[in-house]
């Protein structure tokens, strides 16, 4: 018999709630960034940008990890196919 703690993963309520406040952090430092106006030259846009979105994903990668220490999988639904 499958539980639902199989499909979801367990601490899925945890993690439904913290995805919210990682993006809301993630549009924080974007407004951060366009109103110390450091997004004038287009490269320097790119990086800033590309490094918010790719650090608040590691972020939030680790934390999952760190939520569910004990299973096999680091996903936010467990794959159980």
């Amino acid at each position: 018999m499958i539980h639902i703690d199989d499909i979801l993963g367990s601490n899925f309520i945890d993690k439904i709630f913290l995805m919210p406040t990682v993006l809301g952090m993630m549009f924080i430092a974007k407004y951060m960034i366009q109103y110390y106006q450091l997004d004038r030259n287009k490269v320097t846009a790119y990086i800033l940008y590309s490094s918010n979105f790719a650090l608040f994903i590691i972020l939030l990668k680790f934390l999952f990890n760190d939520i569910d220490q004990g299973s096999p999988y680091g996903y936010i639904i467990s794959d159980i196919s």
